[in-house]
């Protein structure tokens, strides 16, 4: 498989779903750490199905590590959504899901699943 350590850049050979999917699949994989720029709950969406049958199998665990992305878009710093955004990311992720479709059961199982297995 040779995934450790691997950065994953969503291209065509390496997009996060396909990759967390492989991962899952390892039996002897307990253990996902993820570091990244942005995380958001589209995203999350995506794969919240495979992560919560991953978070099944004894002693598992997914570690997220989010840190500011080091580019933020001219496009995004001058779309009207964002006008009112001063701290990068914070208020980008507070505009970010106070625009969500929170009627989407999939958003809703996303920011459960966070929820339930994210700790400080």
């Amino acid at each position: 498989m040779g995934l450790s350590n691997t950065l994953i850049d969503n291209s065509e050979n390496l997009k996060l779903i396909d990759t967390i999917n492989e991962i899952i699949a390892e039996p002897k994989i307990n253990e996902i750490c993820i570091a990244t720029g942005y995380w958001d709950l589209k995203g999350t969406a995506l794969i919240t199905d495979t992560l919560l049958q991953f978070l099944e199998k004894n002693d598992a665990k997914v570690r997220l590590l989010i840190g500011k992305d080091p580019i933020v878009f001219a496009r995004d710093l001058k779309s009207e959504v964002y006008k009112n955004a001063k701290d990068y990311p914070a208020d980008f992720l507070k505009i970010d899901l106070a625009n969500i479709e929170m009627h989407n059961e999939q958003y809703q199982k996303a920011a459960k699943m966070l929820l339930d297995y994210c700790s400080g």
